[in-house]
């Protein structure tokens, strides 16, 4: 999960994948 949001870190739907990594971690 780290890794998909650091691969893409600016996109529409990625903004709340990235929220979600950060959550996790």
């Amino acid at each position: 999960m780290i890794k998909m949001g650091d691969i893409m870190p600016l996109t529409g739907s990625n903004g709340q994948i990235r929220k979600n990594c950060r959550r996790v971690n």
